[in-house]
């Protein structure tokens, strides 16, 4: 069963990765706006910034990993439904989590919406984003 300790520690892995999420769709934003002037040392310098930002996020996403493989079986999979499930089961106490994943999501899809508009508008038919769906 999962604990108040496990809902709090996924929370704040969570809450920490919508900052570093928030900061890449800024950083995201900047990019396509200086590939819109053809700004080329911007779209470097944009480039650049948005490592910092996607290896955090990956580090949040590893912590997650490192939590599932923490506990049971059933507690690894209820706790991966919660947090990856657009339709999660109801858990009292895990609402507020829920809503937080959630709201990643959500701003995940938008980040990788705009890279993928900006990738095929730098890199035409060779985009990496031409290859898949």
């Amino acid at each position: 069963m999962l604990t108040d300790q496990d809902f709090s520690r996924a929370m704040d892995v969570e809450r920490a990765m919508y900052r570093s999420l928030s900061e890449l769709e800024e950083l995201t934003q900047e990019l396509a706006q200086a590939v819109d002037r053809g700004d080329k040392v911007s779209v470097q310098m944009s480039l650049a910034m948005r490592r910092d930002p996607l290896e955090q996020v990956a580090r949040h996403q590893a912590a997650l990993r490192r939590q599932y493989t923490s506990l049971p079986a059933p507690d690894a999979r209820l706790l991966r439904a919660l947090l990856e499930e657009a339709s999660p089961p109801a858990v009292s106490g895990a609402e507020a989590l829920v809503r937080q994943a959630a709201r990643n999501r959500t701003l995940l899809a938008r980040i990788v919406a705009a890279d993928r508009r900006i990738n095929q508008k730098v890199a035409g038919r060779s985009s990496f984003y031409a290859k898949r769906p």
